[in-house]
């Protein structure tokens, strides 16, 4: 892929994110938004490249939960918070009322507490970790591990993706000059 940061600034360009109102009242908010948005869509490139190399397009679609059944997400202080903004703030009470008692009992599930009714409830901030994996060929089976059963169909995006998101995201740990960043990154 030619120069993989233009592409990404030029789609970024017109592709813009939509902003929050309540960014002004969480100033976090926005480095985490605009985290998310460079990552998808730099990942939104590399995928069309990735289905164009492969000849096919990715199992993984909505309703897809196969990952969320056994999640081993790391997640920042920084997607916790967005995470608390968007089920205080953002979630209606018919969704908000059956997160939070799964959030009380999640030790007695391995499932992500965030998954109702075979859906992401938070999809819109759901963590890195968690936007990074796709699997090509067929969808997953219920009880498949597909990186286990299957590696070869298993995709995810560049470390370039991962880079750039990650440098709007050091932004919150207080790391604002670019050679700090790139320090922290590597």
């Amino acid at each position: 892929m030619k120069n993989f940061s233009e592409m990404l600034a030029r789609k970024l360009n017109t592709a813009p994110r939509q902003r929050e109102p309540d960014e002004d009242k969480y100033p976090w908010l926005s480095i985490l938004l605009d985290t998310y948005h460079i990552f998808d869509v730099g990942l939104a490139i590399e995928r069309k490249e990735e289905e164009k190399r492969r000849g096919r397009i990715a199992a993984c679609s909505e309703g897809c939960c196969s990952c969320c059944l056994r999640p081993s997400a790391p997640v920042t202080e920084l997607e916790i918070l967005g995470i608390w903004w968007f089920v205080i703030d953002k979630l209606g009470s018919d969704v908000k009322t059956p997160v939070q008692e799964r959030l009380l009992n999640h030790r007695q599930s391995a499932e992500c507490p965030f998954l109702l009714h075979s859906r992401c409830s938070i999809y819109s901030v759901r963590p890195l970790a968690c936007r990074i994996l796709h699997v090509f060929g067929t969808p997953c089976k219920p009880d498949e591990i597909p990186v286990e059963t299957r590696p070869d169909d298993i995709w995810t995006p560049s470390r370039d993706v991962g880079r750039n998101a990650a440098m709007t995201m050091l932004t919150y740990f207080g790391l604002t000059r670019a050679q700090d960043k790139v320090k922290a990154f590597t």
